[in-house]
C-alpha cells in the first residue's frame, strides 16, 4: 500500500506578500538605501540578510540585483559619495537654474515654476483670495512664439488658450500594451481632432494639402494632445494626478534667493586645478594675478570656473610638452577658500534614475562660478548687515593708490606690489575715480599715513 507524499503547502498570504510591490525590490530604480543608527550597528538595512561590512553610522549603499538571489548573497555598492554630494550642495545655499532649451525644462508643467514668489511685508501687492497661476519659463517662451506674426491664428485674431498645461503622454515610457491602448484611443479621437481644427482654426477648412504645407500645421497634433491631456487632469470628475516634475530633479527643495546666497553661502576650501588656454577660454597673467574664464577649480565636489586667481597661488596641474604634470611641491599653494557666486549655478543635465541604464548622481551636469573673495570684501561697509557695527560704521574717505615706493622712499618688492594690486581690485572704487570728488594733488601726498592705516585694517580682516 502506497501513500501519497505530502507536498509543502505555503501560506497564500506569504505568497502574495512576496510577489507584491510593497515587499519587492525594483532594480530599475537607482536609489540609495540607509538605516537609523539604532540598526546600523547590526547591519540591518531592511533586506533579507544583514550586511556585516556596513555596520557603522552614515553608511549608504545601492542594490544592483534582486535581494533574493539563488546564490544567497546581496550584491551592493557603496553610496556614501552620492549622499555626501547632496548634503554638500544643500550647505551651499544656492538655487540652481535650468536652461530653457534643456530636456528637463521641456518636461516642466505650468505649476512646476522655476521661480519663487516671496511674500514680504514690504510688498505693495493687494491681497486677494484668488491664486494666480504662474507660468513656467518654457510656457512663457511658447506663448511668445505663439504670439509671433508668423503664427497661424484663428478668425478671432488671437491664438486660443487651450489650457495652461504643456504636458502630453510620454510615448517612450509606455510598454507595448500601454502603447497599443494609446494608439486605439487616438483612432477613436479622430472626429474630435477634426472638430478641434474646425473650431480653433476655421481658416484651414477647404484648403488643399499644398496650401496647408505653406503654414505651420505640423504641430497641431501636439497641441491637440496637450489639450486632451489638460482635460484629463483639469476636470473635476478626473481622478488622475497631473505629473509635476521637480524644478531641479530633487537636487534642493528650498528656494534661496541671490541675496540669501550672497549673505549666507559659506567660504569653503577649494583647489585650483588648471588653466584652459583653448580658443573658448583665454587666460592672462598680469602682475602675478591670473584673469580669464578658463581657470578651473574643484569646489564642493563640483568642477567650477573662477575668473581671477589671487597672487601667491598656483595651479595643481601644469601643462608641459610631455603632458600634464602634478606640481607636488607647491600643492598647498593650490588650496584656497572660495565661495559660490550667486545666480551662477546652472543645471544642464539631470540624471536618469529609472530604467535599465540608471546613472544616479554621476549623471548630473552642473556649471558654476566661484570667487576667492569674501562677500564683505567689495562692500562699502565691512560688517554683516543688520548688526550694530553695520549701523554705526563711518564710511572711509581715504584714497587708495597703487605705488611702487614705500613712505621712506624704498622700492617695494614684486610680492608687495602684487598684494597691493590684489587689494585694489577687491575693494570699493576709490574717490580718485570720481572726477567730481577728486581731491587736489597737493592733498593726496598728506594722506599716505591714512592710506597705510586703511591697508593695515584690510589686511587684518
Amino acid at each position: 500500500m502506497s501513500t501519497a507524499a505530502a507536498s509543502a503547502h505555503t501560506s497564500p498570504f506569504a505568497h502574495l506578500l512576496r510577489r507584491s510591490r510593497f515587499a519587492s525590490f525594483d532594480p530599475t530604480i537607482k536609489q540609495v538605501y540607509g538605516t537609523p543608527p539604532a540598526h546600523s550597528h547590526r547591519g540591518d538595512y531592511g533586506i533579507k540578510r544583514p550586511l556585516p561590512m556596513l555596520r557603522r553610522k552614515n553608511a549608504f549603499f545601492t542594490l544592483n540585483a534582486v535581494m533574493d538571489a539563488r546564490e544567497q548573497y546581496t550584491e551592493w555598492v557603496k553610496g556614501e559619495s552620492q549622499v555626501r554630494f547632496i548634503r554638500r550642495f544643500e550647505e551651499l545655499d544656492v538655487n540652481p537654474t535650468v536652461p530653457l532649451n534643456s530636456e528637463w525644462a521641456q518636461m516642466q508643467s505650468s505649476k512646476s515654476v522655476t521661480g519663487w514668489l516671496t511674500d514680504s511685508e514690504f510688498s505693495t501687492a493687494d491681497e486677494t483670495s484668488e491664486v494666480e497661476e504662474v507660468l513656467s519659463p518654457m510656457d512663457r517662451a511658447r506663448q511668445r512664439a505663439e504670439a509671433a506674426p508668423s503664427r497661424v491664428r484663428p478668425a478671432g485674431g488671437r491664438t486660443p488658450s487651450l489650457g495652461s498645461s504643456s504636458l502630453s503622454p510620454n510615448v517612450r515610457a509606455m510598454s507595448d500594451t500601454e502603447f497599443t491602448r494609446f494608439a486605439e484611443r487616438l483612432r477613436k479621437l479622430r472626429p474630435a481632432f477634426r472638430e478641434f481644427i474646425d473650431h480653433y482654426y476655421p481658416e484651414f477648412k477647404g484648403k488643399s494639402l499644398f496650401e496647408l504645407s505653406q503654414k505651420r500645421v505640423a504641430g497641431l497634433h501636439r497641441r491637440f494632445l496637450e489639450h486632451i491631456t489638460f482635460l484629463d487632469f483639469g476636470t473635476l470628475e478626473s481622478r488622475k494626478i497631473e505629473p509635476q516634475p521637480h524644478r531641479n530633479g530633487g537636487l534642493v527643495y528650498h528656494h534661496p534667493t541671490n541675496l540669501h546666497t550672497q549673505l549666507f553661502s559659506p567660504m569653503e576650501r577649494g583647489i585650483y586645478l588648471q588653466s584652459d588656454n583653448s580658443q573658448n577660454h583665454r587666460t592672462a597673467i598680469s602682475g602675478g594675478v591670473s584673469y580669464g574664464s578658463g581657470n578651473m577649480v574643484s569646489f564642493a565636489g563640483l568642477r567650477a570656473t573662477i575668473p581671477v586667481i589671487p597672487p601667491k597661488k598656483t595651479m595643481m596641474y601644469n601643462f608641459r610638452r610631455k603632458g600634464v604634470v602634478l606640481d607636488y611641491a607647491n600643492r598647498m599653494r593650490a588650496v584656497d577658500k572660495m565661495r559660490i557666486v550667486p545666480g551662477s549655478v546652472r543645471l544642464d543635465a539631470i540624471p536618469r534614475t529609472v530604467g535599465k541604464q540608471a546613472m544616479g548622481v554621476k549623471g548630473v551636469k552642473l556649471r558654476t562660478v566661484v570667487t576667492p573673495s569674501h562677500f564683505l570684501a567689495n562692500a562699502t561697509i565691512p560688517h554683516f548687515p543688520g548688526t550694530y557695527h553695520y549701523a554705526t560704521h563711518e564710511l572711509e574717505q581715504d584714497v587708495f593708490e597703487l605705488s611702487s615706493v614705500e613712505e621712506d622712499g624704498a622700492a617695494k618688492s614684486a610680492e608687495e606690489q602684487d598684494e597691493d594690486r590684489w587689494r585694489y581690485y577687491n575693494m570699493p572704487m576709490p574717490l580718485a575715480d570720481y572726477p567730481e570728488r577728486n581731491p587736489e594733488p597737493e592733498k593726496t601726498a598728506s594722506r599716505n599715513t591714512a592710506v597705510m592705516d586703511l591697508l593695515t585694517r584690510l589686511t587684518k580682516r
